[in-house]
């Protein structure tokens, strides 16, 4: 069976942003999500900047008991998660104060998207990701 296909909606005002993403499982689309691109810097925003990428500074969600989710930078190397929610965590936020404030994308080099991995998914299960970031980049002079 395929995964269903995840709703984002994305808000982005400049230099910050939010995205909401929703996704529902049904009897004919109950696979786990497996790289599921839920921001791409070079679609979602202003393309007034030079190698836009993000910085997630907020997390919140509403999850089914029995699935686990991870978010985090498609980049490769150290530093690419930004958040796994446990099974059994349904409600929840993550504010990263304690780390400067936000999650950067670690290669800013060549900007990373951001993905959703879940793990346990069934068939009646629904997931809400309330997403707000900061957007790093240089504007071309």
């Amino acid at each position: 069976m395929p995964a269903p296909d995840p709703y984002v909606v994305n808000k982005n005002t400049g230099r910050r942003g939010s995205a909401v993403i929703n996704v529902n499982w049904t009897a004919q689309e109950n696979s786990d999500q497996d790289e599921a691109i839920i921001l791409d810097p070079t679609q979602d925003l202003d393309g007034t900047y030079f190698l836009p990428s993000f910085a997630i500074t907020k997390v919140q969600w509403r999850s089914a008991t029995a699935l686990e989710t991870t978010l985090k930078f498609d980049a490769v190397g150290d530093g690419s998660e930004i958040l796994t929610i446990p099974e059994g965590e349904q409600f929840g936020e993550e504010t990263f104060d304690n780390i400067n404030g936000c999650i950067p994308d670690p290669d800013r080099s060549a900007p990373s998207n951001i993905v959703m991995n879940t793990n346990g998914a069934l068939s009646t299960d629904s997931l809400y990701i309330r997403l707000e970031y900061k957007v790093h980049g240089t504007r071309p002079h």
